[in-house]
């Protein structure tokens, strides 16, 4: 079975697409940027779905996280938000719960941060295999005590400031 090639669309600066897709594998030429989407679930107790990367990921293994994803060439971030979900946990949001709530760049990256509220039974979770190896509500205390101990992935500590 051939392997799927994923393609991006660049950026610039400004988030404006530049008409240029490169291969995901390709390196970023100065001033051109992949655009991410961060997906953030709470429920109605103020508590967030977190979930661990496995030990198979290249990038962060292990460390906890939001679901996270590269928006594919021609695709809007809300459909990547929901595809990313549905990919790495196998829940299903209603885009109507979503809010796009903030955006930054870092590096090569636009990331696109969103926030779902939707009560959700973790029970029902069906991990990506080789992406995710667990999932757990926490409150945002919890969250930055995973931070400080250097448990959560380093670009989502943004999550001090808009939570």
């Amino acid at each position: 079975m051939a392997e799927t090639v994923e393609m991006l669309d660049i950026y610039d600066k400004n988030g404006n697409k530049t008409g240029i897709t490169r291969k995901r594998s390709e390196p970023m030429k100065n001033g051109e940027y992949h655009r991410i989407v961060h997906v953030w679930i709470k429920n109605s107790e103020n508590k967030f779905i977190i979930t661990k990367r496995s030990p198979e990921k290249r990038n962060c293994p292990n460390m906890w996280e939001c679901t996270a994803g590269f928006i594919f060439a021609g695709e809007e971030s809300s459909v990547a938000a929901l595809r990313e979900v549905k990919e790495e946990t196998g829940f299903i949001l209603n885009l109507a719960n979503g809010e796009l709530i903030y955006s930054f760049i870092n590096e090569d990256y636009i990331h696109d941060i969103w926030l779902f509220n939707e009560n959700v039974d973790i029970k029902t979770a069906v991990l990506e295999k080789g992406g995710t190896c667990d999932i757990k509500w926490a409150v945002k205390d919890e969250i930055l005590r995973i931070i400080e101990k250097g448990e959560f992935v380093p670009y989502m500590e943004y999550v001090r400031d808009i939570f």
